[in-house]
């Protein structure tokens, strides 16, 4: 189904490689991404998302493939950028999109780690991504290849997973479970809202923190909307809430959680609103 983006969200990454950036969370960023450029492809049409709605809807990339870098362009695009003299702590897979979605995502992985280790041996390589192919055997092997895995997790349920990231018929809240509880050393991303669509109500904190507990990460990355949101009536969550929320999480499964400040406009662009 196509549908028309909001103006008033930010507009897409235009190449593969972007900044470096201002992470919040790991400082100068050099930004990757697999995503075409022209639209936004993706299975999920987050209420929050700061790239607006999602035109291609869906998880089948063998229409779009032409629109994909392959992974030659890719490392080649990272690898000029590096020559230039451009330093980061961290090489992050992020951008327009779900990263993983890329149809050759390992092999893109491969060989953008073998560019940072010959011309930026000091930078880690990270993923922001929405976990939505975490059950797959292939995706998590090229993930464990990366230093730093950041996986989305927004809700506690299949309901208001449906609701909030409004997946692609297909894209199950159990398997994406299932896929996260497969995975080693990780970090949870969670963006909290509240309004005419919100993910704060008692009973959804309670189920949430319970799949924390269960997938027990290394730790939970908290945050709120700062930035213009294709969904109208979604409102920001106080600072002291969420360093509430935090602060139960821990006392009660155990895992660390941290709260990120608002993002500025510098900062990385992703599709999740962080």
């Amino acid at each position: 189904m196509v549908k028309t983006a909001n103006s008033k969200t930010l507009a897409l990454q235009k190449d593969i490689v972007y900044g470096p950036v201002r992470s919040r969370r790991l400082g100068p960023s050099l930004g990757i991404n697999l995503l075409p450029i022209k639209y936004k492809l993706c299975p999920f049409d987050c209420v929050y998302c700061q790239y607006g709605l999602t035109i291609a809807h869906t998880y089948d990339v063998v229409p779009y493939k032409k629109d994909f870098p392959t992974p030659e362009q890719a490392a080649t695009a990272v690898g000029d950028v590096l020559r230039k003299g451009v330093s980061a702590d961290y090489l992050t897979f992020s951008g327009n999109g779900e990263p993983t979605l890329h149809p050759r995502f390992g092999a893109v992985v491969d060989k953008i780690i073998a560019v940072g280790k010959e011309l930026m041996a000091s930078a880690d390589t990270c993923i922001l991504s929405n976990s939505a192919f975490a059950w797959q055997p292939k995706i998590r092997q090229a993930l464990s290849k990366l230093d730093v895995r950041i996986m989305k997790l927004d809700v506690g349920d299949a309901e208001n997973f449906a609701k909030i990231n409004r997946p692609v018929t297909g894209i199950m809240f159990e398997k994406i479970l299932a896929g996260l509880k497969q995975l080693e050393n990780y970090y949870v991303q969670t963006i909290f809202f509240d309004g005419t669509i919100s993910n704060i109500g008692e009973k959804q904190l309670d189920q949430w923190m319970e799949r924390i507990k269960e997938l027990k990460p290394a730790g939970v990355q908290i945050y709120t909307i700062d930035r213009p949101v294709p969904s109208k009536g979604l409102k920001k969550v106080s600072d002291e809430r969420l360093a509430e929320i935090a602060a139960r999480l821990e006392n009660w499964a155990g895992v660390p959680a941290g709260v990120y400040a608002p993002a500025k406009l510098g900062e990385h662009g992703n599709a999740f609103g962080v």
